[in-house]
């Protein structure tokens, strides 16, 4: 992952990321003003909004110790795909689903092959994401 990535990851903590729901996992990337209003608002944290504490990534980033509890007890209200579902174009996010969930039948499932890289290959990847 090139430094101006990884920095950027670093400073949006663990707001971004993958939420538990009621049932199944979430994952939520609303840093902009818009998302995170919209966010704020479909998850009835109306308050976070609007609070001047919480106003830019850096602040949010020293306070998340508050709010990804907060947030997170507002997304165990509804599981993974009613979010995804209500959320819409609003938020960016996605339900974490299985490769089962995403295959379209069976038969297609059997067809593909799930490979896995080789040593050096991970390796690459493993020193490209340090």
């Amino acid at each position: 992952m090139p430094e101006r990535h990884r920095a950027r990851a670093q400073r949006a903590g663990r707001l971004i990321g993958i939420h538990p729901t009621r049932e199944g996992y979430l994952y939520l990337q609303a840093q902009t003003p818009k998302f995170r209003t919209a966010r704020c608002e479909l998850t009835g944290l109306h308050e976070l909004a609007s609070d001047p504490r919480y106003d830019d990534m850096r602040k949010r980033k020293e306070r998340e110790d508050e709010i990804v509890p907060k947030l997170r007890a507002a997304l165990a209200t509804r599981t993974a795909l009613e979010w995804e579902a209500l959320f819409g174009e609003s938020v960016p996010c996605a339900a974490v689903r299985s490769i089962e969930d995403m295959t379209p039948t069976f038969w297609w499932f059997a067809r593909i092959r799930v490979i896995r890289p080789s040593s050096a290959v991970r390796e690459r990847w493993s020193s490209a994401c340090r």
